[in-house]
């Protein structure tokens, strides 16, 4: 199993945007510590609370991106869709009665979530922010 740890790395210099990315990595360890004890409806209940949590972020995100003037705003927004979209599938198949393997795969799924939206997504708008000397 994968487990996360907050980075220096995942920060972009915004505090709500890095408050949110270090909720979400606390959620994912509240997610492991559930899968570790077997308790598979939490993990489901658990995953579900980082779905909103995730919503929540996408939107305060792309507000800052829409405020900077982001040019990649659409490429980000479709970016945080489809990570949305391959939640949704994970999410239904948690939902339904988990053994350990499928458990195992939800947790390192919402890792691969966080990574994917941290390191590739935002570090594009980081990188803008900062050459325009906006954080």
């Amino acid at each position: 199993m994968v487990e996360i740890a907050w980075l220096p790395s995942f920060e972009t210099g915004l505090p709500e945007i890095d408050n949110d990315h270090r909720k979400l990595v606390n959620s994912i360890r509240h997610i492991e510590v559930a899968l570790k004890g077997g308790d598979f409806k939490k993990c489901a209940t658990l995953f579900a609370d980082f779905m909103q949590q995730a919503k929540d972020h996408f939107k305060r995100e792309e507000a800052f991106l829409i405020s900077i003037d982001f040019p990649r705003l659409e490429s980000h927004r479709s970016a945080h869709q489809r990570l949305l979209d391959m939640a949704d599938k994970t999410l239904a198949t948690v939902s339904e009665d988990l053994d350990r393997d499928e458990a195992t795969k939800c947790l390192e799924e919402t890792i691969y979530f966080l990574l994917e939206d941290v390191i590739r997504a935002d570090s594009d708008f980081k990188s803008y922010a900062q050459e325009h000397g906006l954080i």
